[in-house]
């Protein structure tokens, strides 16, 4: 009969002290009455794992949903309407307006990371588009343009109200 290992179930000989396999102590008087030497059927649970294609789904999950959480995050800190020189709202569809002109969709915008994109619709030909570098913290916005020279210089701070 041999004798199997609790910790990984490897089958060694009877008169051995200690694994073959992995080094743990085998008999009870070995580890100071810890109790008996596993089975040939515990040594098999022992022995089964999880598969590694299992690991890498559960891995790819939370990572997708960390994107999502995160994504979602970023985008809808600009999301109300802002006050500084004027007033300006930005809608969770993309839209932004400004307040003074009656509430009219002036064009959309792109978030990415810190990078504001304002691009203008056709009818108000503002040179299609502005681009912003901004910081927010708290309720406060800052818009920062990049001069010519390449230097960033701050544009507008905005307050949200809502």
């Amino acid at each position: 009969m041999s004798k199997y290992c609790r910790s990984c179930g490897a089958a060694n000989a009877d008169s051995a002290g200690f694994c073959n396999r992995c080094g743990q102590p085998l008999s009870a008087s070995a580890v100071g009455g810890m109790g008996t030497v596993a089975s040939p059927e515990q040594a098999v649970r022992l022995k089964r794992k999880i598969p590694k294609a299992g690991i890498i789904a559960v891995i790819i999950i939370i990572l997708i949903i960390i994107a999502v959480i995160f994504i979602g995050k970023h985008k809808n800190r600009i999301v109300g309407t802002w006050e500084g020189d004027g007033t300006i709202t930005f809608d969770s569809n993309g839209g932004w307006y400004i307040n003074s002109w009656k509430d009219e969709n002036i064009g959309t915008y792109k978030l990415s990371g810190n990078n504001l994109t304002m691009f203008y619709n056709s009818e108000y030909g503002y040179g299609n588009v502005d681009e912003f570098s901004i910081e927010i913290s708290d309720s406060i916005m800052t818009w920062k343009r990049t001069a010519d020279d390449g230097s960033q210089y701050v544009s507008d701070v905005w307050r949200k109200v809502e």
